[in-house]
């Protein structure tokens, strides 16, 4: 979900400026940017539940 909203508020943006700049370009620089922080996420959480329980 996060994502999605990240990815629409780059549309948004983009189309306020009046779309002056490659909005993929943008996009590809987030993806890098962000590229496995969902599995690092993930993994964080499984291991903060297990020593919890």
């Amino acid at each position: 979900m996060y994502f999605k909203s990240l990815l629409i508020g780059f549309v948004v943006d983009w189309i306020s400026s009046g779309m002056r700049y490659d909005l993929g370009d943008k996009i590809k620089r987030i993806c890098e940017i962000f590229d496995g922080s969902m599995e690092r996420a993930l993994i964080k959480s499984s291991r903060s539940h297990k020593d919890n329980q």
